[in-house]
């Protein structure tokens, strides 16, 4: 057997996992090559630095500070940071901080998941959850007709920073700089981006009506600079880019498309794809993990590999398996606004038929069942088969699957050791 080293089990223990394949088979490992993560005295020295004295700059007259933190579906370490921020935004504890989970329609963190991602703060912190269906308070309408109504807090606060990672999204190209402001929205401007404007349908391009009407909504909450973080394969980071979003985002991104870029699986027979660091849950996994699956050849076994510590997981907008009653019929409903807007005059047939083919293209299994392998230890209970995977509790089983499906053993294999952060597109 060859190993093959990943990780899993993002935010609950980080471990290093073996992968034993077959030595019939002819390896391919993707993975970023990247230099040595930054250690402590180098991201203090960034913060002591030119991008450190820009944002005290920015902060010197604030007296209601509020920063917004991604949740623990974003591989992001923002306690690596997090210290350095607040001691600049608070001026030395002058200024109270408040720091705010900006989760979007997510689950709520539990305080131990909070405590993992905050880590220890300064005595005088305030930390708040976003609640997407409780209060808000509209700060303005885009130029494309998305109302902006946030948290109350984006409302009342004299200094909005953001604490992010830079990721690729199915939707915004690439997540961080002003995304997170989207974390922090309601309902109502949540369901406005995604079903009323044109992303990037899962592409890497920054030019696209969701960004512009992101980056406008970011400007009415006031979002006067970010932190934002790039990691490795081992969640660790390698970049800390500190300043207002305009300054560096868009060459941040290039700079992303180049270190994380893989190429497609092509005449692979089997494509593994890692969910870590983004496998808290079923429910992310689905979202993040598996962009190498959607590039393998017909007939290609297929594999995610996912330590889902949270279960399932849970997301407002577009839940995997725990869906409210009428869910369905309020998605087409949804989508069926959101074309007419974005279309015009499209005749309403049609677009009910694209709406029905959606929905059956992912009731729809594949002609292979992608294999979930959640290795040990496994903490909640998860569906035995859902969205056309079929659930393994040993690595065994998964190459059991493997040999049932492809009757042979001289196999091309393509590993994507950490796929959610990787940019699969061609060279």
């Amino acid at each position: 057997m060859t190993n093959v080293e990943i990780g899993t089990r993002a935010w609950y223990g980080d471990a290093r996992l073996q992968l034993p394949l077959p030595d019939g088979w002819d390896v391919t490992v993707h993975r970023p090559q990247l230099g040595p993560p930054l250690d402590d005295e180098q991201i203090r020295e960034i913060f002591a630095g030119e991008p450190g004295r820009r944002l005290a700059a920015i902060a010197q007259h604030s007296r209601r500070p509020l920063v917004l933190v991604d949740d623990l579906t974003r591989p992001t370490p923002a306690s690596r940071v997090l210290p350095h921020v607040v001691d600049i935004v608070g001026r030395g504890g002058e200024v109270p901080v408040t720091i705010l989970v900006a989760g979007g329609s997510h689950a709520p963190p539990t305080p131990a998941g909070m405590a993992r991602k905050l880590g220890p703060l300064p005595a005088g912190c305030r930390v708040a959850v976003h609640d997407f269906r409780g209060p808000a308070v509209s700060v303005g309408t885009t130029s494309f007709g998305t109302p902006v109504l946030v948290n109350p807090a984006v409302a009342e606060t004299d200094l909005l920073i953001g604490v992010g990672g830079i990721y690729p999204h199915s939707s915004a190209g690439f997540g961080g700089g002003s995304k997170i402001v989207l974390g922090a929205m309601a309902e109502r401007s949540l369901v406005r981006l995604h079903y009323g404007r044109r992303g990037t349908r899962g592409g890497y391009d920054l030019d696209s009506e969701f960004r512009r009407d992101l980056d406008e909504a970011a400007v009415l909450a006031r979002l006067a600079a970010s932190v934002s973080l790039l990691v490795d394969d081992r969640r660790q980071p390698v970049r800390v880019l500190v300043g207002p979003v305009v300054d560096y985002y868009a060459d941040a991104v290039g700079w992303a498309r180049e270190a994380f870029r893989a190429p497609p699986p092509g005449a692979a027979d089997v494509v593994i794809s890692n969910a870590y660091p983004m496998d808290v849950s079923l429910t992310f996994m689905g979202s993040k993990g598996i962009a190498p699956l959607r590039r393998a050849k017909p007939g290609a076994s297929r594999v995610v590999v996912a330590g889902c510590p949270e279960g399932v997981g849970h997301h407002g907008l577009f839940p995997l398996v725990d869906r409210q009653r009428f869910h369905r019929q309020r998605h087409i409903l949804r989508l069926l606004r959101g074309r007419r807007r974005e279309l015009g005059g499209i005749a309403m047939r049609r677009v009910v038929r694209t709406a029905r083919g959606r929905g059956s293209a992912v009731a729809e299994a594949p002609p292979n069942p992608v294999a979930l392998f959640v290795p040990e230890p496994f903490d909640g209970d998860l569906p035995a088969a859902v969205l056309g995977m079929r659930l393994h509790r040993t690595w065994k089983s998964v190459l059991a699957q493997i040999a049932e499906e492809q009757g042979r053993e001289d196999l091309l294999a393509a590993v994507y050791a950490c796929a959610p952060i990787q940019v699969i597109e061609p060279a």
